[in-house]
């Protein structure tokens, strides 16, 4: 579906910073994979839960698809706040530097 598709062109998208080493494809890499991932957190939920109505209690799998969705966006969100804090460090340098 629509997941899957994200990924391909998250894909895509990998291969072409690695032939132009853009940071505005990186961010846009960065930003869509979190999105993306969210979306999958939402799509294993209703798999879960499906299942669950229908008897199946494959406790350990349901674990490690939701544990593996939630690591891919915490890996993001780190990557987000510590680029956000080398951003303010920067322009935290470049003040002190022009008041100088």
């Amino acid at each position: 579906g629509m997941l899957s598709s994200g990924l391909s062109i998250m894909m895509l998208l990998s291969l072409a910073r690695f032939f132009s080493h853009s940071a505005f494809l990186f961010d846009v890499q960065l930003y869509l994979g979190l999105f993306i991932f969210c979306g999958y957190v939402i799509y294993d939920t209703q798999v879960i839960l499906e299942g669950a109505e229908r008897g199946e209690k494959d406790f350990v799998w349901d674990a490690v698809q939701l544990f593996i969705d939630f690591v891919a966006i915490l890996v993001r969100i780190i990557i987000i706040l510590l680029k956000n804090a080398n951003k303010k460090k920067e322009e935290e340098e470049r003040r002190r530097r022009s008041r100088r």
